[in-house]
């Protein structure tokens, strides 16, 4: 392809991703940024690597080439439109329609685009299969009185989409005039090599559409048709929508990110067999320590379930922590599992309800004016939602990985806090979730918890789900005392539980960040026991044990055995809460010879131990350590 109109799925969006300060990591052309926030080159600079970055990828540096496919360049066509003036002349075709007479250079001069009308007569397909500048469609032959495959396919998939948006009572566009040759809605076939597709704006305020000429290269979908007819239906759903978008209201920066949730799930509503989508959601795998978290070394899975190589991608499931609304170039098409959510909860209609009420408000005053048509408050959904997306309650949950947990606690006393550290990291940031994991470990018979808060955030809300040993879950709303800035529980019955998940959410849509922290503490009840199975014997070797008190104050005996498990003696010492302390074997029994091969097990009530020993010579040339075997009852 010469030059290729540029990509424009929607017109007023901005650089969401530093608005909302959200992660830039997965933004494909994001070497750029970086460039730019460290000044290394200019805005001008930047906005002309982006236009190359997508049409042209192969003229740049490594280090600014893209890396991954995306739905659209929103973006870039934004600052394209804003600042056309700095645009340099080899550029300035993505001003243009690709059909436009003012400039040749979408296709390539002299190039032969031919047409052809889908069956139902609502669209006009462009494309051309003079592969000179390799925008042939897929399956051409040269010949221009037979239809290529790919055409006929993506004309066939554009009518079903019609159709579908038809039956659902969606708003279709209007003829546009003589535009591409007749009234008929314009839909380009062009090498876009990394991207699906884009919907676009001309200059006269009429909608066309742009998709990839063969998707030769994409990610793989689940489609039985094949990878290559799975994107054409997607493209085409996600783009048509775009378009049915404009008719309820013009696009404005503050509803793309719902705009995007949509298109990508009306991908699904419309051809549930793809699958594409699960590729923003996120990828599945064994967490086999049970974490909440993929680490390395555990398996994770590419959508048509074999395993993954390298390490994990990570994708909207990964970051709880984000606000629904960011907008950064790839979590708001992971935000389809919001708007499935929706849909699967209380029908396709809530969509459709949603997208009407755009027309007298943004995104946020839309939703909750479509969820009270169906009785239901935003503010008591959420909570639903985030747990939903823990069980991965949905239809196709069980392709989805679970939501990365903040922290997973195992220890005890344990803190876990929000992070504040401005303008990166803002709290516990609105519409956002933050999943906490309290293990209960053996011996611990009672857990309290103490959150402290920012006082006055009534925005709060915080669900404790106990899992019981068997498996079965209790959910608890903690009691919050708003004005101090508190809230407390305490689990008497620990010991019936494998873990207490805290899910903190911010029901608001437009507050600040609220900073948080968790005080945990255990109670160990229980007879707690160390084994010791090493004893160092013989003049020129001596043995340790090194004892931490993580409970009360508590009296240590220490039980000393030979090899065949004969008590030779005891003896007690006091260790006081948190204290570390260093026993010889030697001064713990001076009247007593240590046996060859023998062992000591130390045991206190009513608190919780670590320790390990350590042996070696006198003269410190040889010194071993070894972790005790901890046995609580």
């Amino acid at each position: 392809m010469g030059k290729k109109v540029f990509l424009f799925c929607l017109i007023f969006s901005l650089l969401a991703g530093l608005v909302h300060g959200a992660d830039n990591s997965l933004n494909p052309l994001r070497g750029i940024e970086e460039a730019l926030s460290k000044g290394e080159i200019s805005y001008a600079e930047a906005l002309n690597l982006k236009v190359t970055a997508i049409f042209a990828p192969e003229k740049l540096p490594p280090r600014f080439r893209p890396r991954g496919h995306i739905k659209s360049a929103t973006f870039t066509l934004l600052e394209a439109l804003k600042n056309p003036e700095m645009l340099t002349q080899e550029n300035r075709f993505v001003l243009h329609r690709p059909t436009d007479p003012e400039d040749e250079d979408y296709y390539g001069s002299g190039v032969t685009v031919l047409t052809y009308d889908s069956p139902s007569g609502h669209f006009k397909i462009h494309y051309t299969e003079d592969d000179t500048h390799g925008d042939a469609v897929a399956g051409s032959d040269g010949d221009p009185d037979t239809i290529p495959w790919f055409v006929s396919e993506v004309a066939q998939r554009l009518d079903e989409v019609w159709s579908w948006m038809e039956e659902h009572d969606y708003p279709l566009p209007p003829p546009d005039g003589t535009k591409g040759g007749d009234g008929k809605f314009d839909v380009y076939l062009l090498d876009l090599e990394w991207a699906y597709g884009y919907t676009a704006l001309d200059q006269d305020g009429y909608l066309y559409i742009v998709m990839d000429n063969d998707f030769v290269g994409f990610p793989l979908n689940l489609d039985p048709a094949g990878q290559q007819i799975g994107d054409i239906k997607v493209t085409a759903a996600h783009e048509f929508l775009h378009v049915v978008q404009w008719q309820f209201k013009p696009w404005h920066e503050e509803d793309i990110w719902w705009l995007e949730n949509t298109a990508v799930w009306v991908e699904d509503e419309i051809y549930d067999e793809v699958n594409d989508y699960l590729h923003y959601v996120g990828y599945r795998y064994d967490d086999l320590n049970d974490n909440g978290r993929w680490d390395p070394g555990e398996t994770w899975y590419q959508p048509d379930g074999t395993p993954g190589s390298g390490p994990r991608p990570s994708r909207w499931m990964d970051y709880p922590e984000l606000p629904l609304d960011t907008l950064n170039g790839w979590y708001e098409y992971g935000g389809v599992i919001w708007a499935k959510f929706l849909s699967e909860g209380f029908g396709t209609d809530v969509i459709g309800d949603i997208m009407e009420a755009l027309a007298s408000g943004d995104a946020w005053q839309a939703i909750e004016e479509g969820l009270g048509m169906h009785g239901v408050e935003l503010e008591g959904v959420l909570p639903v939602f985030r747990q939903k997306n823990l069980w991965r309650d949905y239809r196709e949950g069980e392709s989805y990985p679970p939501p990365r947990f903040k922290a997973t606690v195992t220890s005890y006393p344990a803190s876990v806090g929000s992070s504040f550290f401005p303008p990166y990291a803002m709290g516990l940031r609105h519409t956002s979730c933050e999943y906490i994991a309290f293990e209960v470990p053996a011996g611990v018979d009672a857990l309290s918890f103490e959150l402290q808060f920012s006082p006055g955030h009534t925005e709060l809300e915080v669900l404790v789900l106990l899992i019981s040993t068997n498996g079965t879950c209790r959910v608890e709303e903690l009691p919050l005392d708003y004005s101090a800035g508190h809230g407390s529980l305490d689990l008497t019955d620990a010991s019936l539980y494998q873990r207490a998940i805290f899910m903190l959410m911010n029901t608001a849509v437009d507050s600040g960040g609220i900073s948080y922290s968790i005080q945990a503490e255990g109670l160990y009840q229980g007879l707690t026991e160390l084994l010791f199975p090493h004893i160092a014997s013989g003049e020129q070797w001596w043995t340790a044990l090194v004892l931490l008190n993580l409970g009360n104050d508590a009296d240590i005996t220490f039980h000393l055995y030979d090899k065949d498990g004969h008590e030779i003696a005891s003896c007690t010492r006091q260790l006081r809460s948190f204290q570390k302390k260093v026993f010889f074997l030697r001064s713990l029994f001076p009247e007593v010879t240590l046996p060859e091969d023998g062992w000591v097990k130390a045991t206190a009530n009513g608190t919780h131990l670590l320790g390990f020993e350590a042996w070696g010579t006198h003269d410190l040339e040889a010194i071993t350590t070894l972790w005790a075997i901890e046995r609580n009852k």
